[in-house]
């Protein structure tokens, strides 16, 4: 297979139903509530609505919504940038295709380019552009070069409009997250790598979210506290690591979820609210608050979530940080307006996120 192919097929899923698979397959993990993606306009938000249809909601500096659009159908994701609003949507009739949709000033969605694969391969799931024409796209089960495979790709806009694939990115781990060699389940020469599980699970569902950063855009992690800078030429600048876990700690399931939320600022930087480091190393072995999902099944869930709740009333600290979007940098800093420091118990941790108000408070769920 010449170029980026995909490793296998998909039907048409969205992102939070992704997510709940891989959360079926990370069962040892306690989760958030889904993220609501937001941007800045100078004094203004944009906001991506909760429920269904989702819309692209545009808050003054007052903190009232002024205008609404709605998203299109079937749209997988969104970006806000320069006045101009993005969505991108599998094409559903068309799998090797998708549609990147404009709506300038949010006055309407206009379709502006298809996005192309290999003749073997399908579409990105999602994508998000990276400036100098060129987008990153991942895609579930991820992309094979022949060689190496990747969850995500740089694509391209070429002269003629369309937007192809252009090559991989290299998320920088020594041990890759694909290997080379027989899968027997899907016949494919090649296969996930077992010593990368976790974080192959977590990237498999969807399990990141992507902000605007100066030069490109970050690629976070929350479920591990990774940070990816990639360039708006397709390269990976440079990797935060949180807590500083180890290739062997990111591969297995002895840690719980690190970042809780993050949401760009005015500034440019970003703002995330995080557990110590002490619970995400120790609450899985002083609590065991691992479990699977045949726990569940076998009337089993109630005791781990006893569990669970006891480790979230031995560590319920939330840590603040702003991350330097420019440099990569971060430092500790206070709750925003309205934004708690504690967590109270775990139904208050799985509905837990937060949204950014033009005049820096925050709207925190629950």
């Amino acid at each position: 297979m010449s170029g980026i192919g995909r490793i296998a097929n998909t039907r048409m899923i969205s992102k939070p139903f992704i997510v709940s698979l891989a959360c079926c397959a990370l069962a040892g993990q306690t989760f958030p509530a889904p993220h609501l993606s937001q941007w800045w306009d100078g004094g203004q938000v944009i906001r991506l609505s909760d429920g269904f249809p989702q819309k692209l909601e545009l808050i003054d500096p007052a903190g009232r919504r002024t205008r609404a659009l709605v998203a299109p159908k079937y749209a997988r994701n969104f970006w806000y940038s320069e006045g101009a609003a993005f969505a991108y949507s599998m094409n559903p009739h068309q799998r090797n295709e998708g549609i990147l949709y404009h709506a300038g000033g949010l006055g309407g969605w206009q379709t502006t380019h298809r996005v192309l694969a290999f003749e073997d391969s399908a579409a990105p799931n999602q994508l998000y552009p990276l400036g100098e024409n060129r987008y990153l796209g991942w895609n579930g089960v991820g992309f094979w070069d022949g060689q190496r495979g990747s969850f995500f790709a740089i694509f391209r806009q070429g002269t003629d409009g369309q937007i192809r694939p252009s090559h991989l990115l290299d998320l920088g781990f020594k041990t890759p997250l694909f290997i080379q060699g027989p899968d027997p389940r899907s016949k494919r020469p090649y296969r996930s790598n077992p010593h990368m599980g976790r974080l192959f699970s977590s990237l498999q569902g969807g399990g990141f979210e992507v902000f605007p950063a100066p030069d490109g855009v970050i690629l976070a992690n929350f479920w591990t506290g990774l940070f990816f800078f990639v360039s708006s030429k397709g390269s990976l600048r440079r990797t935060v690591n949180l807590y500083g876990l180890s290739e062997s700690e990111l591969g297995s399931f002895d840690t719980e979820v690190a970042v809780v939320d993050a949401q760009p600022l005015a500034d440019g930087d970003l703002l995330f609210c995080a557990r110590t480091e002490e619970a995400v190393r120790l609450a899985p072995k002083v609590y065991q608050t691992q479990g699977t999902l045949e726990m569940y099944q076998k009337g089993e869930g109630d005791a781990l979530d006893r569990r669970r709740n006891e480790s979230l009333k031995a560590w319920p600290d939330l840590r603040w940080f702003r991350l330097d979007a420019g440099k990569g940098s971060f430092q500790e800093t206070l709750p925003p307006r309205g934004a708690p420091s504690r967590l109270k118990d775990l139904q208050t941790f799985q509905r837990f996120r937060f949204n950014l108000l033009p005049d820096g408070r925050a709207i925190v769920l629950p």
